[in-house]
């Protein structure tokens, strides 16, 4: 294995693109440079339709292509985009909330090249490097990726692929959130719980590597708290309209952008988001969220004022502030049975949501193309997509396919295929006209699909509904029994969602007695010590795991390097970040 070795003084650069916001920084240093949210609006390009005969000319045979990504708009909450609407504007994220990873379930278009993570991967990192790290282009300086704890092996190779091709970097390497967030805490053996926007995962790391029989994840996350968190303040204004006897149908949650413009008609897609924004607001501000850690019936917890956006201030009761908390973390030490019930059928719910959706989403990766799409791949690109399928089998997955796909032979191969189809082409337009009308694939997104439909089904396994305790035991019990104690032993708390108040130790405190009262109940006196960093690193554990891993001496020999990617091809990424 090459060794990578820079001669300039920039440090690595480490990037993690979560489902909230997208953390870019260098190597060596204690908070990254560039931190935006991962959720923008975009302009596409204008809708083209390409018609081919085959003895008809129904409407049928109309195949449309993917509208591309033109311009990105990365503050997209607090006023429209034209006038007093959104116009064109769209709201994507290239995180799927469903499986929380860079996935395009999307199966709409029978030209399905391409995705938009895909595009918005390398928007991205340019953006970040740019705007804070004074760095004109992506090439140049080696990247530290994080990635999720469950990533599968097609969507990491695909990755690696934009990563090496359109992003042109020297060197990369993909690090798991779980191990980063052990290493933020000075660990390599823990159960890593990241409550996250999309959802919970537990992954218990064992030696620096995840146990993948051991992952749990849950769809609680910081957005299900945000949720609950702006219904319950709907529901407090309405509660104060009828004290003071006004009519109930106009007092609802207003946004930001509402009470500037009134008149201002947005998407769901952008009101929503800016509803959201209230609720972390109101949780970040100790009104809407907090552990249960001190309260009682003996005691009595005073209920906080929140300004609204227009200027409204409601009382927020302590029943209302600690339902939000319990709701992720669990049951609190004075938890009421009946407030426990209720609490466990809001996870139901949203778990069987997130099921079905996932279950939805595997069932359309498996559907067949329709036989016209069928017959076009069969006379066109049938060698293209024979290339492509066999990248993602199990063979390639593990290093040992003769697949040229990835590699500087395959690339060869693939731009002498393309000069003999634009030789071949139409007469009347140019080599160059053929080249801007068609969009530059680099994947086929349905053989993508098909690829990770195994891993879909192995998370439907890992998806729960139990507390964030009870998935910290199951992880840890899952692993071998050798691992079990030292997994069990220590826990890290990371994400977001575990800046809960009121003081950095509640979370970890209160979910340490959740975990050692379960597992007293079969090994009594087992200690269990939760660690975390403080309040204003727990939300980028991951990064920071990264930049510390980065700024080692050591590190160089586990880059990937790229006269490595041309040799081996997109399989070097299972054998070199494992």
């Amino acid at each position: 294995m090459a060794f990578y070795t820079s001669n300039d003084s920039v440090n690595a650069i480490v990037a993690d693109i979560g489902s909230y916001a997208t953390k870019i920084g260098f190597a060596g240093e204690d908070h990254p440079r560039s931190y935006f949210r991962s959720h923008v609006a975009v302009l596409r390009e204008e809708e083209k339709q390409d018609k081919f005969t085959n003895g008809s000319s129904s409407a049928d045979n109309t195949k449309r292509r993917r509208r591309r990504i033109q311009t990105v708009n990365y503050d997209n909450l607090n006023y429209p985009k034209e006038g007093n609407n959104d116009g064109e504007w769209e709201g994507i994220n290239p995180i799927d909330s469903t499986t929380g990873l860079c996935y395009d379930p999307n199966t709409d278009y029978q030209y399905n090249n391409n995705t938009d993570w895909s595009d918005l991967i390398p928007t991205f990192l340019k953006h970040g490097y740019s705007s804070a790290l004074g760095l004109k282009a992506t090439s140049g300086v080696p990247l530290l990726m994080m990635e999720r704890s469950y990533n599968p092996p097609p969507i990491r190779q695909q990755m690696l692929e934009i990563l090496m091709e359109e992003c042109d970097v020297p060197a990369t390497y993909f690090g798991r959130d779980a191990t980063m967030a052990c290493y933020a805490c000075g660990r390599t053996t823990s159960t890593v719980i990241d409550i996250g926007y999309s959802g919970t995962t537990v992954s218990p790391v064992h030696d620096g590597f995840v146990e993948q029989k051991g992952v749990r994840r849950s769809p609680i996350g910081t957005m299900a708290m945000d949720e609950m968190a702006v219904a319950q303040l709907q529901a407090l204004i309405k509660e104060e309209a009828k004290r003071q006897h006004k009519a109930t149908s106009t007092a609802v949650l207003k946004p930001l952008y509402q009470v500037k413009q009134p008149k201002a008609q947005r998407k769901e897609v952008f009101r929503r988001l800016a509803l959201l924004q209230i609720g972390k607001e109101c949780r970040e501000s100790g009104a809407g969220q907090a552990i249960n850690t001190a309260a009682s019936k003996s005691l009595l917890v005073p209920s906080m004022a929140f300004t609204l956006p227009d200027g409204q201030v409601v009382d927020v009761p302590s029943s209302t502030r600690f339902a939000v908390a319990n709701l992720a973390v669990g049951r609190g030490p004075t938890s009421e049975d009946d407030e426990q019930s209720q609490q466990q059928q809001q996870r139901e719910e949203l778990y069987n949501k997130t099921k079905t959706d996932l279950e939805d989403i595997i069932k359309a990766a498996m559907q067949p193309d329709d036989e016209m799409d069928k017959k076009e791949k069969d006379n066109d690109d049938g060698d293209e997509e024979e290339d492509q399928s066999s990248r993602y089998n199990e063979a390639t997955a593990v290093g040992i396919s003769s697949s040229l796909r990835g590699t500087k032979r395959g690339r060869k191969v693939g731009r002498s295929k393309g000069k003999d189809k634009a030789s071949t082409s139409s007469t009347g337009a140019t080599e160059e006209d053929n080249h801007s009308n068609q969009p530059k694939v680099r994947f086929d997104n349905r053989i993508l699909q098909r690829a990770c439909v195994p891993y879909m089904e192995t998370m439907l396994e890992q998806l729960t509904a139990s507390p964030v305790a009870n998935m910290v035991c199951d992880a840890a019990f899952r692993c071998d029994r050798e691992q079990q104690a030292g997994v069990l032993g220590n826990v890290v708390l990371a994400g977001g969602g575990a800046c809960i108040g009121p003081t950095d130790q509640s979370v970890p405190d209160s979910l340490r007695e959740q975990i050692e009262a379960i597992i007293h109940t079969h090994t009594p006196g087992w200690r269990v010590k939760v660690l975390s960093p403080g309040m204003q690193e727990r939300a980028i554990a991951s990064w920071l795991g990264g930049s510390i891993l980065g700024s080692l001496g050591t590190f160089h020999e586990m880059w990937i390097t790229k006269a490595e990617y041309e040799e081996w091809g997109t399989a070097i990424v299972n054998r070199k970040c494992p």
